[in-house]
This record gives C-alpha cells, structure tokens and sequence, in this order.
C-alpha cells in the first residue's frame, strides 16, 4: 500500500501562500484537512512522523518551478539551509522563496522568476522559517492541442 502522511493546511482558513510579494498574513493556524497519499517512497521514508504541512500557492516569482495553483509540501522546521526553498513569513507576509546568504552576510530571500527582485531581511524585521519545501505537487488539466 502506499503510504499516507497527515498533512495539514492552512487553506481551511483560505490561506494561500504567495509567490510573489506575500501575502498579508499575522498568523497562520495550521488545520489537519486530509491524510494525503505521498507516493514518492524516499519523502515517506523520511518524513514518516508526520512533521509535514502543505500550502497552496498564488503567483508566479518562483516559476518555472512551483506555479500559481501549486501546492507545497514542506518539513516544519525553523533550521534552512542556503539554497533551500522555504515557507517564510516576513513582517505579517507569507511567502515561498528560496533563501540564502548575500555578500554581506545579510539573510536573502530570491525568487526564480527574475522579474522579481530579491529581498533583503532587515535587522528589525519579523522573520520566521515555517519550514523547507520537500515536494510540489502540482494540479492542472491538460490543455486541448487543438
């Protein structure tokens, strides 16, 4: 059988997470929704402890990988790792971006989409990690090719 992780959302609450500039968000109340059947064997493997929670996305600074409609599935964890995409909320705004270390050692926060600029946290800034994206997955029909 394949193995069911509880994951839970806060798109009870019709929270979405954006990628783009946030979303004005001052607390996220994180609702189990569903058991949600992961069908890739090495995430269950690790995240078996139900650690996990999802987000739907809106907006498109991280594509071409994660897009508007997307749901993210990530590790609860206040710890990242440069390079790693992670759930954030920045001054009251929920975002998905990657983040990383800037040249003067500052916290950065980058989208993939390079219409977008990088933001930069500021030393009086709220900031928190809710976690690091470990799957997208994603849910769109197939378009016609006629």
């Amino acid at each position: 059988p394949t193995p069911a992780l509880t994951l839970t959302s806060g798109e009870i609450t019709g929270i979405k997470v954006s990628a783009g500039v946030g979303n004005c968000c001052e607390e996220v109340i994180w609702e189990k929704i569903d058991e949600f059947p992961l069908f890739d064997g090495k995430i269950a493997a690790l995240y078996s402890d139900n650690g996990l929670l999802s987000i739907y996305v809106e907006g498109d600074s991280m594509e071409p990988q994660i897009h508007d409609g997307d749901l993210v599935i990530f590790k609860k964890t206040n710890e990242w790792v440069p390079g790693n995409v992670v759930v954030v909320c920045l001054d009251g705004r929920l975002m998905v971006k990657g983040i990383l270390k800037g040249p003067e050692g500052e916290t950065r926060l980058r989208s993939l989409n390079r219409n977008y600029e990088d933001i930069i946290i500021g030393r009086g800034s709220f900031f928190l990690v809710y976690g690091r994206v470990v799957k997208i997955v994603r849910t769109w029909d197939p378009k016609p090719v006629v």
